[in-house]
This record gives C-alpha cells, structure tokens and sequence, in this order.
C-alpha cells in the first residue's frame, strides 16, 4: 500500500512539474516587472497579493489531476481510497 502511493504521489509530482515550474516563473517575472515599474516611478507603496492567482492555479490544476489523472491511476490499478 505504501509503495503504491508512493509511486502514484512520484507519477502526479512528474506530471505536473512543468505547468508548476511554468506558473511560479510567469509569477515571481510579474512580481519582479512590478517592483521594476515601482522603483522607477519613484513610489514607495507596492502591495502584491498572491492569494488570488494561487488560488486560481490550484483551482483549474485540481480540476486537470481529477479529471486526467485519476482515471489513468485507476486504470494502473490504484483504488480511489488511496488517491
């Protein structure tokens, strides 16, 4: 049962590795772009709230892990207790 899970946690960290490395670069380029555009005109106020974006990307990657890759861990024979 452990290795099991241990595989399947392996399969879901390489599946979705790229769309994670790809969203926190995009997001940490817009957070830099801000503090550039900040300094430059000379303002000292820069609020940024990452709960939003977070929040949306953990929304529709959850969506994508349910509806792509239970079935296929399903289909590899993992019970949807263990998912």
């Amino acid at each position: 049962m452990f290795k099991d899970t241990k595989a399947m946690l392996y399969y879901l960290f390489l599946d979705h590795r790229s769309s994670i490395l790809i969203f926190w670069g995009i997001f940490i380029g817009s957070i830099l772009a801000i503090l550039t555009i900040t300094t430059a005109a000379d303002t000292s106020v820069m609020v940024v709230s990452p709960s939003l974006p977070i929040l949306i990307f953990c929304g529709i990657a959850g969506f994508v892990m349910v509806k792509e890759s239970l079935p296929f861990c399903i289909k590899m024979g993992m019970t949807r207790k263990s998912f």
